[in-house]
């Protein structure tokens, strides 16, 4: 009897581990390309259209407790982020294929000719084809020659893994390696090697109605990069690494040099790891998919299956210098988890902080860092940038020199963590919808405007601002062609999930700082501090702005509020909307009244601190004016404040 009670027990607590199991399948959408298929040559065109995104509650990018409300939260998401679902260990996968492989088949490169030992593999002259899932080591040097993955993927579903072993390949005609059909294919660079593919700047098809493949290295289906050696790849033609459906790089150095297109995936490109330098004619890292925009409505499904045109970067080091393109730019959505990366576009900005304050780029190339969009000649562009397009960036450290805007997003920006730095010609970080901060730094060494969005929100993080026109602008500039539905708060069902942008209810926008560190200064001229075309609310935070305006309004009374027209100054809002500024934590510095805000006849100095018994800051400017909440002087003491410093490396004092 013990024994069957004992056999019982044992039989349920299996059923009950299994149960409890999960799966790790990929979830990361589907294979199949949705949309038009054709590809051609073409560089940044200079169109931006919306896009959509995510928030998380606040965060305080500072520890300190105090009367300054700095925000909430813990970085942590709620709600939709653009992922797609778990992702199997396979993506994550770095190691030598070589190392548990039953056999490998040998591809000897021998300048004009070409030796193997193996099998499923033809050779014709100097082309070598692969004709079968398994492992290939190819080795040597191979003078205008190809090597090519033809697998029929109905009857093989299995990775086809091809390791370079120390491999130049040139070809005069076409591409040096191309994939034209294979379920799944790995490209791995064995440790300490060097691997080069170079083509040509014409292609020659024996179809003249084909125009791929068009990029040195080339997949015409998944694309899986990997390995612990270098790769250099020569895009003469067209781009350099270019995916029809999904790229995935994990590890090695890969450089590239593109007449367009650096790296390119038509359905996604997602960066894990490894060292990657680019230099491109056109955008440097590219997804544009236009034909799978559309949301997952199924309630066992994440929203984002089957959206394709996204660029993830989890990882890694990444280094972009776009000539003439966009340094990293994407259909659908852009997310940012960690890494370093650096990007360059257009030769870098070319103005400085003395430029007047009404130059910006005005060029019809699109030459920003980091950009999403969908293009206007997509049907229900304005719908699908308002609810599926978005960037999110929580973590990493991101330096843009840029001549167009650094970040650049038609519907939402999602600053959630990191560090990020912007140099540029135009703005800093412009949403055509809303930007929201909730944590991590942002510097704004140099720009036309620093923030702009339809809705500014800013619930935490650190940020300091230079804008030779405005600092922080809602609803105005040239460039706001978003859909204006609404500020949202994606804890919920995030982007077109139930929560987000419901709709057209304030047309004139709203600035709202909730919490947080911020540091604004303009440059001199009609300029604006914080610009609100609709509501100001300051409620808040520890706010310092440096406004080098030569005229105002009358000024509000306390609170802010009641200006009669005129410059807005360090602080404004729209004619018919209300500016109220309740933080204790917030000053401002200008030659004259602010529009609104409280202006008290303080004459100030670049020598000492002045403030109030909640906040001091020694400005960077003179002049004759102190906005603030209560009567500000001359502060001769700061021992008894706390003090944060802002990422342009001035300092604050609070309480």
């Amino acid at each position: 009897m013990k024994k069957f009670l004992v056999l019982v027990f044992l039989t349920v607590f299996a059923l009950f581990a299994v149960a409890c199991g999960g799966s790790d399948s990929e979830t990361d959408g589907s294979d199949s390309v949705a949309g038009d298929d054709a590809d051609s040559v073409e560089h940044g065109d200079g169109t931006d259209s919306g896009s959509n995104g995510d928030t998380d509650s606040g965060s305080t990018g500072d520890t300190d407790s105090g009367t300054a409300d700095t925000g909430t939260g813990d970085n942590t998401d709620s709600g939709a982020t653009g992922d797609t679902g778990s992702e199997d260990d396979s993506r994550n996968d770095n190691s030598d294929p070589r190392e548990d492989a039953d056999e490998i088949t040998k591809i000897h490169l021998k300048g004009t000719s070409i030796e193997v030992d193996g099998k499923n593999v033809t050779v014709a002259g100097t082309v070598a084809t692969i004709t079968a899932s398994g492992v290939y080591e190819i080795d040597g040097t191979l003078n205008d020659g190809q090597i090519v993955v033809n697998v029929d993927k109905e009857k093989d579903k299995e990775m086809v893994h091809v390791v370079f072993n120390g491999i130049s390949v040139t070809n005069s005609k076409n591409a040096p390696f191309a994939i034209m059909k294979a379920k799944n294919a790995r490209i791995f660079t064995a440790k300490d090697t060097q691997n080069t593919l170079t083509d040509t700047a014409n292609y020659v098809f024996d179809d003249p109605t084909v125009n791929e493949p068009n990029a040195a290295l080339y997949s015409k289906d998944d694309l899986k990069l990997a390995g612990e050696g270098t790769l250099t790849v020569n895009g003469n033609y067209n781009d350099g690494i270019a995916s029809k459906d999904d790229l995935d790089i994990n590890g090695g150095t890969i450089v590239v040099n593109a007449k367009d297109d650096g790296i390119r995936g038509k359905d996604s490109v997602v960066i894990r790891s490894g060292n990657i330098t680019v230099t491109s004619g056109g955008d440097g890292i590219k997804s544009d998919n236009t034909g799978a925009l559309t949301l997952n409505t199924k309630e066992d499904e994440e929203p984002y299956d089957g959206v394709k045109g996204y660029v993830k970067i989890k990882s890694g080091s990444l280094t972009v210098n776009a000539t003439n393109g966009d340094g990293i730019h994407a259909i659908s959505y852009i997310t940012i988890e960690d890494g370093t990366i650096d990007i360059t576009t257009g030769g870098g900005s070319q103005t400085s902080i003395t430029t007047s304050a009404n130059q910006k780029y005005d060029g019809e190339t699109s030459l920003k860092g980091i950009k999403a969009s969908v293009p206007s000649d997509v049907d229900d562009y304005v719908n699908i940038n308002t609810n599926i397009v978005f960037i999110k960036i929580i973590g990493g450290k991101i330096k843009v020199n840029s001549r167009d805007d650094g970040i650049h997003c038609g519907g939402n920006i999602y600053m959630a963590g990191g560090e990020t730095e912007i140099t540029t010609d135009d703005d800093g970080i412009h949403a055509d919808n809303e930007l929201q901060i909730s944590n991590g730094t942002i510097n704004v060494i140099n720009s036309y405007e620093g923030f702009e969005g339809w809705y500014l929100t800013a619930k935490g993080g650190v940020t300091s601002v230079y804008g030779r026109d405005d600092g922080w602008n809602a609803a105005g500039g040239s460039d706001n062609s978003g859909s204006q539905g609404g500020p949202g708060d994606w804890g919920g069902g995030g982007p077109g999930g139930g929560g987000g942008f419901p709709g057209g209810e304030n047309s004139t926008g709203t600035l709202v700082i909730e919490g947080g560190f911020h540091y604004i200064k303009t440059g001199s001229g009609d300029v604006d501090g914080l610009d609100s075309n609709g509501d100001l609310t300051i409620s808040g935070g520890v706010v310092v702005v440096e406004c080098q305006l030569g005229g105002g309004g009358q000024g509000g009374g306390p609170g802010g509020g009641g200006g009669f027209g005129g410059m807005g100054g360090t602080f404004d809002a729209g004619d018919q909307s209300a500016a109220t500024i309740t933080s204790p934590t917030v000053l401002g510095f200008s030659p004259s009244k602010s529009q609104e805000g409280q202006s008290f006849s303080v004459t100030f100095n670049t020598n000492t601190y002045y403030g109030n018994s909640n906040i001091a800051f020694q400005p960077t400017i003179s002049g004759s004016y102190i906005q603030a909440t209560s009567q500000p002087s001359q502060i001769n003491d700061v021992s008894g404040y706390k003090s944060h410093q802002f990422p342009n490396g001035v300092t604050v004092y609070y309480k």
